[in-house]
């Protein structure tokens, strides 16, 4: 059988509640670094354009990094909750 067609077989078979939390799991991270790199670029006056993520956290104050881990709790919960519907 086919890997693709396996991989949507598995997603086919999965409840409802746990294909919502496998979507909130995807979108979290997403959204929660793009608001913790906007808060970061609001607070230093930067233009967020071509701006290398990875060189931003050198700046990080202690909110930034605070949300910045909320925002992986959310993730680790949506995960488990993923897990746990399913």
């Amino acid at each position: 059988m086919d890997p693709v067609a396996q991989v949507f077989d598995v997603i086919g078979r999965m409840p409802d509640a746990q294909l919502v939390f496998m979507a909130i799991f995807m979108l979290i991270p997403v959204v929660g670094a793009k608001f913790v790199f906007h808060l970061n670029n609001k607070r230093l006056g930067r233009n967020p354009v071509s701006r290398n993520p990875f060189f931003m956290m050198a700046t990080f104050n202690a909110r930034e990094w605070l949300v910045f881990g909320v925002v992986h709790l959310l993730t680790i919960a949506s995960a488990a909750a993923a897990v746990r519907a399913g």
